[in-house]
């Protein structure tokens, strides 16, 4: 998943990588709003 990717880019020391994926995801969870965990 997106998030474990994002953990693997911070932990190598990748912040560019971890931030292109961070942006993804937000923009996903604003287009789809009832993917985000806990939506009701």
């Amino acid at each position: 998943m997106i998030c474990e990717d994002i953990c693997a880019a911070l932990h190598r020391g990748d912040l560019a990588h971890a931030r292109a994926l961070y942006a993804v995801l937000r923009h996903f969870i604003a287009e789809h709003p009832d993917s985000a965990r806990g939506a009701s």
